[in-house]
């Protein structure tokens, strides 16, 4: 597999993109450049950015363009509307959904599964690493679990990968359509913005109980994925104890 990786990597040196990142990014830019603003298209632009994850790409950096190209403008019609006093703001899909419902915990939407680590993981080495990714994955920030557990190339966890954030989107968006949570008013939080704090700065305290289901959402799907692999490092630990 390495040598694999090796090989296309001198390949991609050789072309026009220069390295594998910017071919992947130079083939996506011209067929993303043409969607236009709809849930479709956010939903692909979801399913894109941790599919790209899991392969290594940064997919926020690829992605996010095209969500602030497309969805801020939506955001800034329901900010203008918030601050004008309007019952009724005009747009549900802004670009704010992205870390306010879809992307919680940066992504992956992982802090689901940082709490299985802190609160039913046996093995020393995810307890260790829930500890240490619990405070970043509140403020949006997955890296320590992106690259210390790692999601990136693991097989085990490329279905909860990709079907939590789709999930949480496609459900945000059908609790938005009926009702039940409020269309989020369009403030431009700053990265980092911590989860439930978002929610309410974005969408009031309706917006923060449904950040809470998403979370206990997160844990669900993750739970049996994270179970397999806490299995595997827990005999892992205790056969090294034993030698030891």
């Amino acid at each position: 597999m390495t040598v694999l990786f090796v090989v296309i990597r001198q390949l991609c040196a050789l072309t026009p993109f220069g390295s594998f990142d910017g071919m992947i990014y130079g083939l996506l830019k011209a067929p993303l450049a043409s969607l236009s603003e709809s849930p479709l298209t956010f939903g692909l632009l979801v399913l894109l950015c941790n599919l790209l994850w899991f392969f290594g790409i940064h997919g926020g950096m690829v992605t996010m363009p095209f969500i602030t190209m497309l969805y801020m403008p939506a955001a800034l019609e329901n900010l203008d509307a918030f601050a004008a006093g309007a019952t009724a703001l005009p747009n549900i899909l802004t670009n704010t959904w992205w870390f306010t419902f879809v992307q919680l915990g940066g992504s992956g939407g992982i802090i689901g599964l940082v709490l299985c680590m802190l609160f039913v993981a046996k093995s020393e080495r995810y307890k260790s690493l829930g500890k240490m990714a619990v405070a970043p994955a509140l403020c949006g920030v997955s890296e320590p679990v992106v690259f210390g557990m790692p999601l990136m190339l693991n097989v085990m966890m490329f279905i909860p990968m990709i079907l939590t954030p789709l999930l949480s989107f496609v459900l945000s968006y059908a609790v938005t359509s009926i009702g039940l949570v409020p269309v989020l008013n369009g403030m431009q939080l700053q990265t980092g913005t911590p989860v439930f704090l978002s929610g309410f700065l974005t969408g009031g305290w309706q917006a923060m109980i449904w950040q809470a289901v998403l979370v206990a959402l997160q844990f669900a799907i993750y739970f049996p994925f994270f179970k397999i692999l806490d299995k595997q490092a827990y005999a892992d630990e205790q056969a090294a104890a034993k030698e030891a």
